[in-house]
């Protein structure tokens, strides 16, 4: 069985809202990006169409250890201080 993908496609756009992707290419220039899905499909969208995949974040976090955890935890709290 292959990794979740990290982002879903929000947009009703050639039939794959909701479907999960992965971002192959990042663009600051006109806030673009070229993702793919899992069927092989590619596409260059706006990086507003696409948000993180809440299970692959869930299913990170469960993954590592309380230690692990906790110095995730500091360094996030340290990067706000």
């Amino acid at each position: 069985m292959s990794a979740p993908l990290p982002y879903i496609f929000r947009w009703d756009r050639q039939g794959r809202k909701g479907k999960p992707c992965e971002v192959l290419i990042w663009s600051k220039a006109m806030n673009s990006c070229l993702v793919m899905f899992a069927d092989g499909y590619t596409m260059v969208t706006s990086r507003n169409a696409i948000r993180r995949n809440r299970e692959v974040a869930a299913s990170d976090m469960s993954d590592q250890t309380g230690s692990e955890k906790s110095d995730v935890m500091s360094e996030e709290k340290s990067e706000t201080l």
